[in-house]
């Protein structure tokens, strides 16, 4: 793969399945390493099923949490981030930036500044320019 292959929110493991599939598994809090029936079955992550231009299908180039853990991001080949809510595993916002492959991606749920509280979230992404893009998301539709 081209990305990390897995990230930890407590109690969420995330990893990388495939090109287009990560998995996103419920670990129980007091399983050791001999007792395998506390593990949940994963939640699978499928990317969106649209290909670009030229008919290749992106890949996930990025895999991570929210500062919360409440969303997955999933960044792509064709520089998009895909959002996730980790309690149902549903797809719930899709994001494209300028600049190439996302390289890395963050989501900042709710932040306390000050006189800009509640002005809603907000997301990062590096991208294969080297450059970081931030974008203040409007409205309540993600983790407000």
């Amino acid at each position: 793969p081209s990305c990390d292959v897995m990230a930890w929110a407590a109690p969420w493991l995330l990893h990388y399945r495939s090109q287009q599939q990560a998995a996103l598994t419920r670990l129980h809090p007091h399983m050791d390493n001999q007792d395998e029936q506390h593990i949940h079955p994963p939640v699978l992550l499928d990317l969106p099923g649209l290909a670009s231009v030229d008919c290749m299908f992106p890949a996930i180039s990025s895999l991570g949490f929210s500062l919360h853990g409440m969303f997955v991001l999933l960044g792509t080949t064709d520089a998009r981030i895909h959002i996730y809510a980790v309690s149902t595993g549903s797809l719930v916002a899709t994001h494209a930036f300028s600049g190439g492959r996302i390289q890395a991606a963050a989501l900042a749920e709710s932040l306390n500044l000050g006189k800009a509280q509640g002005a809603g979230p907000i997301i990062l992404a590096a991208t294969a320019d080297a450059k970081l893009r931030l974008r203040q998301l409007g409205g309540a539709n993600i983790g407000r």
